[in-house]
C-alpha cells in the first residue's frame, strides 16, 4: 500500500503579487503536527536566516574595521602635518615657553 502524501504546510506566492496559497511540494519532515517541504521547514528557514545574518554581520565588521583604519590614517596624516608645520615654525617664542624637539617629534603616529 502507497505511503499517503502530505503536503507542505507553507505557503508561496503564485506569481502574481497578492495571490498566494498553500505549497504545492509534498512534506517531508513533521514537526509540531505539521508537514513542511525541505523549502518551508522551520528549522531549515532558521538555518538559512542564521547563516545570512551571520555573513551579514562579517560583512559589515569588515567595513566598519576598514573604514575606522582609514579614519585613523588619514587623522594621523593631519596629525603629522601639524607636528611638522610646529617644527617648521620658531620653537622659542620668547615669552619663555620653550619646548624640544625630541618632545614635538614623540608626538608624531
Amino acid at each position: 500500500m502507497k505511503k499517503p502524501e502530505h503536503r507542505c504546510s507553507g505557503h508561496s506566492h503564485r506569481g502574481y503579487v497578492f495571490q498566494s496559497g498553500q505549497c504545492v511540494f509534498s512534506g517531508k519532515v513533521e514537526r509540531d503536527g505539521k508537514w513542511w517541504c525541505g523549502t518551508h521547514d522551520p528549522v531549515r528557514v532558521k538555518e538559512r536566516r542564521d547563516k545570512i545574518d551571520a555573513d551579514y554581520e562579517a560583512k559589515i565588521a569588515r567595513q566598519r574595521d576598514a573604514s575606522e583604519k582609514s579614519a585613523k590614517a588619514s587623522y594621523n596624516k593631519v596629525w603629522n602635518a601639524a607636528i611638522d608645520a610646529v617644527l617648521e615654525s620658531p620653537i622659542d617664542d620668547g615669552r619663555g615657553a620653550f619646548v624640544t624637539v625630541a618632545t614635538i617629534e614623540s608626538l608624531r603616529r
